[in-house]
């Protein structure tokens, strides 16, 4: 007796109306949500001089070297 197979083939992949939909306006949701944040109104802290005076008289300075972990300059 030879029997066959059915064959099961997968329906294609269509996304729902409805779940279209969702996904349109949760991804314009955080749209907005990302232009509020960038866009906040927030002051910015004033900054002062640092070095208003240097403290040395002429021919003084000062120099110093930046050293890694082994030593080297």
């Amino acid at each position: 007796m030879l029997t066959t197979a059915a064959s099961i083939r997968p329906g294609p992949l269509v996304t729902p109306p409805r779940t279209r939909g969702r996904l349109a306006a949760i991804a314009v949701a955080l749209l907005g949500v990302l232009l509020a944040a960038c866009s906040s109104s927030a002051r910015v802290a004033e900054t002062d001089r640092v070095v208003s005076q240097v403290p040395f008289i002429d021919g003084e300075r000062y120099e110093y070297s930046l050293i890694d972990r082994d030593g080297v300059v």
